[in-house]
């Protein structure tokens, strides 16, 4: 198949980029033919597509000019340079079908918009609750952005959110959901979805429990992941080492306190290569998210390197841990240090968790899993597209 992904960064900047970098390596990998429209930096990945330039990032957004906050507010309800790019990808490309992930602000609808136009199907994976809500971490359904970031950012949410709930929502052939839970909370705004949890490659034998130490996270670090419950673990067990990895807001505080805390290690961004390093290294992985996150890619990639993962029962995270039996799925604070520490040093319990993560990764959440139900759905999706009249694939 012909296949063009939408997504607003080229990068890795978090889960969704993520995700849609891997799944482009995959469709290609499988012989299919797949062009990226994203946005242009010098930090991208080297794929065939069209790149647009933007106006705002995570790295700049919080210095911008007032003329320029204008050109994002314009851009992120239209981008005529990202319209462009898709009709051209479009003329020369001829795909069979248009695979969306994350657009705001930087793409706006504006892509799929042309798509819709030139009769392509649209499949459209729901990462987060965008199209819902005015914040992507609103599990409420609310119109307006009530986040704890600057004003402007929510303004900017809140602005886009009709876009998104209407516009953008009408032009959708196929909707794909990354967790069952997530599936559900949209079920009820009445968007039935395909359910197709996140893979992760399969890694090499794992360290086993004797040549590993430690308590990692990682991830971005704010405060609705949960950071302040990680440093809460540390000060309760100082007889754990921990290591929190990543970048965000609150890394000048976390670098403070790891000053204090004798325990603590702060990494701050680490690539790649080394975030599998410290996931093979450590013992237990934790995952204290205070939302309802839909999914994890931290978790899968910790499950498959055989280390347990101890989160909150909240969102599709809590799905999957539970689901692989990979760790461990707590209601408080005291459960998640107690439970921490028993994975820490049970080495049997440890040894069962660990080898469930590692059967997870080589059967629900492996690549060929994932590629056999996204192209299942891009079929359906033509088909769909051209009059059939076919019911969303479940899975449970």
């Amino acid at each position: 198949m012909r296949i063009i992904l939408v997504n607003k960064y080229a990068h890795v900047t978090g889960g969704a980029d993520k995700h849609c970098l891997d799944l482009c390596g995959l469709l290609m990998s499988a012989g299919h033919e797949v062009r990226l429209l994203s946005t242009a930096d010098s930090a991208n990945e080297h794929l065939p597509g069209a790149y647009v330039g933007r106006t705002v990032s995570h790295a700049n957004r919080s210095r911008l000019r007032p003329r320029a906050r204008v050109a994002v507010a314009q851009r992120s309800i239209w981008n005529p340079a990202a319209a462009q790019a898709m009709k051209q990808l479009l003329l020369e490309f001829r795909p069979d079908v248009v695979h969306s992930h994350k657009l705001y602000p930087q793409l706006s609808v504006a892509p799929l918009w042309v798509a819709s136009k030139f009769g392509v199907p649209i499949v459209q994976t729901l990462h987060d609750y965008e199209f819902m809500s005015a914040s992507s971490l609103d599990s409420a359904g609310r119109w307006l952005d009530r986040s704890e970031g600057p004003w402007d950012f929510r303004l900017l949410n809140t602005s886009t959110a009709p876009i998104r709930r209407i516009l953008h929502r009408r032009l959708v052939t196929s909707w794909i959901s990354v967790s069952q839970y997530l599936a559900d909370v949209y079920d009820r705004v009445g968007i039935a979805a395909n359910v197709i949890p996140n893979f992760s490659d399969p890694q090499p034998q794992p360290p086993p429990f004797d040549d590993r130490r430690g308590v990692v996270f990682l991830g971005r670090l704010s405060p609705e992941k949960g950071v302040d419950h990680v440093v809460g673990v540390a000060r309760c067990s100082p007889h754990l080492s921990v290591s929190l990895a990543g970048d965000g807001e609150m890394l000048p505080h976390l670098l403070q306190v790891g000053s204090t805390l004798p325990n603590v290690t702060v990494l701050g961004r680490v690539a790649p290569s080394q975030a599998l390093q410290l996931l093979r290294r450590s013992r237990v992985v934790v995952m204290p998210s205070l939302w309802d996150e839909p999914a994890g890619l931290v978790a899968l990639e910790a499950m498959a390197t055989g280390t347990p993962v101890v989160a909150y029962a909240r969102g599709g995270l809590a799905e999957y841990v539970a689901a692989a039996g990979a760790g461990s799925v707590v209601s408080s604070f005291a459960e998640l240090n107690s439970e921490i520490s028993r994975l820490h040093s049970d080495r049997a319990s440890w040894n069962v968790a660990s080898s469930a993560g590692i059967l997870a990764i080589s059967s629900r959440h492996s690549p060929n899993e994932y590629l056999r139900h996204i192209t299942a759905v891009y079929r359906q999706a033509v088909e769909r597209d051209a009059g059939a009249n076919m019911a969303p694939i479940r899975r449970r």
